[in-house]
């Protein structure tokens, strides 16, 4: 069980590390993407396209804890919640709609999304008893690069006036990675050690959770 937790926070600390910055990413880049490559008519879709950024994020990190669920024997627990968050769905899914158009809609499926990432934390909490504490610490690192990145590129967009198109956007893609993986790099350095260090270990973990699922 030892072992099982301790991949499984290594683990989560590498899904939080590639979903955050893509989610991010496609979220602050949303409005310029839509511009280019599908044109101003679509814009109305951006907001929804937001939204789903943040169900992403949920997801990547519900899908670590339903493989521990697997690990230890407790698949029922996921289809129960996977059957709740049906329901909830089912429930706000048309008002949310009729409200708020596409919004509304991704806007359901986060709130439900949400609901049941809550209660895995607490499953997973008692099954391989592992605190709070200890996942906070392995998402807080890549949440803050990502906010970090998010807020720099949305002020430099507001402050520089340039036109948008295929190679501003390429630019601003290459300038949030290189603004995360800096953030990263530095927080990782000043908070947990080494980063490359820190994702050998990861990849030592993944082998382990694989070897005890198996």
């Amino acid at each position: 069980m030892r072992r099982l937790r301790e991949a499984y926070l290594k683990v989560l600390q590498l899904a939080a590390f590639l979903s955050f910055p893509t989610a991010g990413i496609i979220f602050i880049l949303a409005p310029d993407f839509t511009k280019v490559f599908l044109g101003e008519k679509w814009m109305p879709m951006v907001p929804a396209m937001q939204m789903l950024c943040i169900y992403g994020v949920i997801r990547s990190v519900a899908a670590t804890m339903g493989s521990v669920l697997y690990a230890v024997g407790k698949p029922q627990i996921q289809t129960k919640l996977s059957s709740i968050q049906l329901i909830i769905m089912v429930l706000i899914i048309y008002p949310l709609t009729i409200q708020w158009g596409m919004l509304g809609l991704s806007l359901a499926v986060t709130i439900a999304a949400t609901y049941v990432i809550f209660h895995l934390i607490i499953e997973i909490k008692k099954l391989i008893n592992v605190r709070y504490r200890d996942i906070f610490n392995s998402l807080i690192t890549p949440t803050v690069a990502v906010f970090g990145m998010v807020i720099a590129v949305y002020l430099g967009k507001s402050i520089f006036s340039f036109g948008v198109n295929f190679i501003s956007l390429t630019i601003m893609a290459i300038t949030c990675c290189t603004l995360y993986l800096g953030t990263l790099y530095f927080l990782t350095r000043k908070i947990e050690g080494n980063i490359y260090k820190e994702l050998h270990a990861i990849s030592k973990s993944l082998k382990t959770i694989l070897e005890i699922k198996n």
